[in-house]
């Protein structure tokens, strides 16, 4: 059985849950939890952006925010609600100025504005099924249910599945 990224996961999956798989291999496949990649992949973008650390670690803040509501408040309405509660132009204005633009501040004549529907549609989709199960996914409770021989290979230019950090 041999998958690449997220189909890695699956792999996983069903290499744990059946004993007819002869080998698995694992290309650019996740190690970790599905909120430290997402917030891997953000922080190795804005990096790349060459982004102040003070900007990143604010960002990463409100995105950890984000994923601690959808890991503690499985109703989607709800958590919704929650996301949007923190994506206030009140409480955004007190971040830098790279902050605000990432989540979406423009200024416009002068009044800053959010565009609230674009920050709908980027944290709607952390709530479709897969994304709440790979937000929760933990690698190593799947693995060591495998019997088959397993090998992983990520490599050290990918950005997306750090290899550093999803083979430790």
């Amino acid at each position: 059985l041999i998958r690449h990224s997220e189909g890695g996961v699956i792999a996983s999956i069903v290499g744990s849950e059946r004993k007819d798989i002869a080998f698995i291999i694992s290309m650019a496949g996740v190690g970790v939890n599905g909120e430290a990649l997402y917030l891997s992949q953000i922080e190795t973008g804005l990096r790349k952006n060459k982004t102040p650390k003070q900007s990143i670690d604010s960002i990463l803040a409100i995105e950890k925010r984000t994923f601690d509501i959808l890991l503690e408040e499985p109703d989607n309405r709800i958590a919704g609600k929650l996301i949007q509660s923190q994506f206030s132009l009140e409480l955004l204005e007190k971040q830098d100025s790279l902050t605000q633009q990432y989540f979406g501040i423009t200024t416009k004549n002068g009044l800053k504005t959010l565009d609230v529907e674009e920050l709908r549609k980027r944290y709607i989709i952390r709530m479709l099924p897969w994304h709440r199960y790979f937000i929760t996914y933990k690698p190593t409770s799947i693995l060591n249910k495998i019997n088959a021989p397993f090998l992983a290979i990520n490599g050290e230019k990918d950005t997306q599945v750090l290899a550093k950090l999803n083979l430790a």
